[in-house]
Parts: structure tokens; sequence; C-alpha cells
């Protein structure tokens, strides 16, 4: 991968889908979203931290509840 792979990644807002239910940022509290990739992978953002965590994960609610809280 290159810096490249990465920047398109986090440019890719619109494609983001809040979860059901709610699972919020331990940091700030501000609710996530999650962009399924392939193969079980994940991207979950923070809109706020504008932080975005690659997640292997079953499902988009284990992947977010990887990097935030169930509210």
């Amino acid at each position: 991968m290159n810096d490249k792979t990465f920047h398109d990644a986090f440019e890719q807002a619109g494609y983001y889908r809040p979860t059901e239910p709610a699972v919020c940022c331990r940091k700030c509290g501000t609710r996530l979203k999650t962009y399924y990739a392939e193969g079980r992978l994940y991207a979950v953002k923070c809109g706020y931290c504008e932080s975005v965590t690659l997640v292997k994960a079953g499902d988009p609610i284990e992947a977010a509840e990887f990097v935030g809280v169930r509210k």
C-alpha cells in the first residue's frame, strides 16, 4: 500500500453509513460511521475527530464497537 491509498480511503466520506444502534467515539462521543470495503474489512470514521480506523470484523456494529461504545 502507498500513501495515496490511505488518503483515498479517508476521502470516501459519502459512502459511510451511521451504525444502528448508535455506536459513539470513545474520545469525543460523536456517532461513528462505517464503510464496508471487502473481505470483512471495514473503515470506521469519526466525523469530529476525523479519525479513520480499518478493522476486520463480522459486521458494521462489531467494527464500530472496536473503536467506540454502544449508546
